[in-house]
């Protein structure tokens, strides 16, 4: 399970291109993980992140962009325990995502990630919720498409200042894929390797 520390740090990066954005009056509409985008045409800023040990290790990757309203960050790691309110109250687990609205996602699986998309406001720097975010995966490896579940959920530990969408879904590392992201006539695209 990922560490209170790597989803903390996701938040701050996110603050951080936000500030650093507004700041410099710079336009990141077209986003990246580094490379070329050879399916959307753009060029990205974002950052490969590897962490975890022992047999079950946390293969991490971010990626960033931003729309007229929106910054955007797709985290995407191992798979994550999801709980209801229900579920904590009861359980008291000291790890793992509390869904705040929509359905838990399985853990166990064909080749599943944990695929979190935060979203912040670019004017104010707040986190974004209560709305229905459309998420669409394609595997260009395996010439595959199917809609990510857009359940709002937050980590357990670091609450509310964590709130973001997304859910345990399939991807192979290795794989080519591209996130289609749809909320509120804003739309955008992270294209991307699982590693």
């Amino acid at each position: 399970m990922r560490s209170e520390g790597r989803a903390l740090g996701v938040t701050v990066a996110a603050a951080a291109v936000l500030v650093a954005c507004s700041q410099a009056g710079v336009n990141t509409a077209a986003n990246s993980n580094g490379l070329d985008d050879p399916h959307a045409g753009g060029q990205m800023v974002g950052m490969d992140m590897v962490s975890g040990t022992g047999a079950h290790p946390e293969h991490g990757l971010v990626l960033t962009t931003t729309t007229d309203k929106y910054l955007i960050v797709l985290d995407i790691l191992a798979p994550e325990q999801m709980y209801t309110a229900a579920d904590v109250a009861k359980e008291h687990p000291g790890a793992g995502e509390l869904v705040v609205n929509g359905k838990a996602t399985p853990t166990t699986g064909v080749n599943l990630r944990h695929m979190e998309v935060h979203v912040y406001d670019r004017a104010t720097g707040a986190v974004v919720m209560d709305e229905h975010p459309k998420l669409t995966l394609s595997d260009y490896t395996d010439d595959t498409t199917y809609t990510v579940d857009s359940t709002e959920m937050r980590d357990i530990v670091i609450g509310e200042i964590d709130d973001h969408y997304g859910s345990n879904s399939s991807v192979a590392v290795g794989h080519e894929f591209s996130l289609h992201f749809e909320m509120n006539g804003e739309i955008a695209d992270f294209t991307g390797m699982v590693k």
